[in-house]
């Protein structure tokens, strides 16, 4: 039997069906417009039916030619395209990379392993909130609130350090689509080793009751996983 990845784990898959129901919530439709894509930072998708791509797909939230995946190894981005050769994939860094891509709405999911109380992963998000400034689009900054390697890695980064950076450096160069963007409730799941945190982020209209909407969604996740 093939061990299970990493990034295909039960918690990842839940967590990328969660970000998903998310988008329909908002949206008020259970796929990407014809019009919109599906932006990942992506890891090795083999054919397997665990992969994010195949994932996707088989719940028909996009078809293959709206999934971007970015990733800077260019061995696993090579063997992504032949396996997925519908798809568009680019072998660079991840802000770099958003620069090259025709994009014009629909679903960004950024799931990095920065640690979120670094400076480099609040950069990286500003960056892909200025990409993703499209009406209806969300955006999905996934961080790490614990470190693995560091002790017995129980050591809780403050989740708010990120969203305080965020909002707070420099407004006056970010206000435009501070304006335009909804914090959305975000929520945690744990990994193997690590503590996850996923900020989330919608160009659009967020009531009150779709914020208890999401919330019920994420407490079902929470369920889900542990």
């Amino acid at each position: 039997m093939q061990q299970e990845s990493k990034y295909n784990s039960k918690a990842k898959r839940a967590a990328r069906i969660n970000n998903i129901k998310i988008y329909e919530l908002l949206n008020k439709r259970n796929k990407l417009n014809c019009n919109e894509k599906y932006v990942t930072l992506s890891s090795r998708q083999d054919n397997s039916k665990n992969s994010e791509i195949n994932q996707i797909v088989e719940i028909e939230f996009l078809k293959k030619p709206q999934y971007v995946g970015i990733d800077n190894d260019k061995d696993l981005i090579r063997e992504n395209n032949k396996n997925h050769p519908e798809a568009t994939w680019i072998a660079d860094d991840w802000c770099c990379a958003l620069q090259h891509i025709d994009f014009s709405g629909g679903l960004v999911y950024f799931d990095s392993t920065y640690f979120s109380n670094k400076s480099f992963a609040v950069s990286s998000l500003r960056t892909t909130l200025e990409f993703a400034d499209y009406p209806e689009t969300l955006v999905v900054g996934n961080f790490m609130l614990t470190n693995p390697y560091v002790g017995n890695g129980n050591n809780v980064f403050n989740p708010n350090v990120l969203i305080d950076s965020l909002f707070n450096d420099n407004p006056a160069k970010w206000r435009n689509w501070n304006q335009n963007f909804e914090y959305v409730p975000n929520y945690e799941y744990k990994t193997t080793k690590t503590l996850m945190r996923s900020y989330i982020f919608y160009n659009g209209v967020l009531t009150d009751d779709l914020v208890e909407e999401i919330n019920s969604l994420t407490d079902n996740l929470a369920e889900e996983i542990n």
